[in-house]
């Protein structure tokens, strides 16, 4: 039923996908392929360092860039560094990292509708953070002391931790404001309203699964 009747496997992409799905405003307009990729690219890569571009469906991460610069400039080292490695040593290791990296960044924030969704690329921030973290490695080896590279790493590691913590507390002031925040309205009016212990029914977003649910427990 799942694949032939209601596809529910590909249901999301026939939605959200720039190119033909039903909530694309280009598809819609019939713009050309190759102006929508453009504009996604270029949408998608500016997201990540600047703020106020990216973030959707109250994943907005207070209207920051996704990475600040130090990760970003690390990362873009480590991420060149891993291109040389498995080009020219053809290091299979390096090449399915970028493969990991490379794929869900194209179908899952370039060819959705934007602005870009940060949600939808979560699956790669450990990659993110494994290639900022190789752009970390490829200085301090350089550095022969173990006391003075393990100086550095710490250095490197309590500014990285600095600089994200304070990102962290302006993304939860900023999205304080955020409205509307359906989760908040939710959990307070539960909070205030339904005694403890009570039962509570929850009904999901009908164009994902309920329907199919509701389908075979109520014997179509």
């Amino acid at each position: 039923y799942a694949i032939f009747v209601n596809n529910f496997f590909l249901e999301r992409i026939g939605q959200v996908n720039v190119l033909w799905g039903s909530w694309s405003d280009t598809a819609k307009a019939h713009t050309p392929i190759l102006t929508i990729l453009t504009t996604q690219t270029i949408t998608a890569l500016r997201s990540l360092v600047l703020p106020d571009v990216g973030g959707i469906g109250g994943y907005h991460f207070g209207g920051l860039a996704l990475l600040d610069i130090a990760t970003t400039s690390l990362m873009l080292i480590g991420i060149c560094t891993s291109v040389w490695i498995a080009t020219v040593k053809r290091n299979i290791t390096h090449l399915t990292l970028l493969i990991a990296l490379v794929l869900p960044f194209i179908f899952g924030f370039i060819l959705t509708i934007h602005p870009p969704p940060f949600h939808r690329i979560s699956l790669l921030y450990p990659f993110m953070a494994f290639f900022a973290g190789w752009g970390i490695w490829i200085f301090i080896e350089r550095l022969h002391n173990t006391y003075i590279r393990n100086i550095v790493l710490a250095s490197v590691i309590l500014t990285f931790v600095a600089i994200n913590w304070t990102r962290a507390l302006t993304m939860i002031q900023q999205d304080a404001s955020l409205y509307p925040q359906n989760s908040r309205v939710i959990a307070s009016y539960l909070l205030h309203t339904v005694p403890q212990a009570g039962t509570i029914d929850i009904a999901a977003y009908p164009s994902f699964y309920l329907s199919q649910e509701l389908l075979f427990r109520t014997n179509n």
